[in-house]
């Protein structure tokens, strides 16, 4: 459970990153695009162990 943290925290960092810089995209806009994904990598895995 804590390397999906581990993972999904850096991947979380190295997506806001991407976005604020190659896409010169407000900070906001990639923090809440960041957000969203990294729900959803939370909570796939999640949902499948549960199910």
């Amino acid at each position: 459970m804590l390397r999906l943290f581990l993972f999904a925290g850096g991947f979380w960092v190295a997506f806001v990153g991407y976005g604020v810089i190659a896409k010169h995209e407000s900070f906001h806009q990639a923090l809440t695009a960041a957000n969203t994904i990294a729900l959803l990598v939370l909570l796939v895995p999640f949902i499948a162990t549960r199910g």
